[in-house]
């Protein structure tokens, strides 16, 4: 099972944060699993990402975009480890 994670799941503590559009950009074309593991949402430049994605822990399709990340990390308390 492990293998097959690391197969389809990208942690995103892997990704540098000028990455994180290209991350939803992809989405748009193609279904990603990422592992959010990084706080991203917590990063100036992550909030300013526009996309959507699906958070699998509520089975909600997020849309982010105008600090929109931001206050869904920290309305659904993802902020504490």
């Amino acid at each position: 099972m492990t293998r097959l994670l690391e197969r389809y799941i990208y942690p995103t503590q892997w990704l540098g944060e000028n990455c994180y559009q290209a991350m939803f950009d992809i989405g748009r074309e193609t279904d990603i699993w990422v592992y959010e593991d990084s706080q991203m949402f917590a990063n100036e430049e992550a909030d300013e990402c526009t996309g959507q994605f699906l958070d699998v822990r509520t089975g909600s399709v997020v849309t982010v975009g105008d600090g929109r990340g931001f206050d869904y990390w920290v309305d659904m308390d993802y902020n504490q480890r």
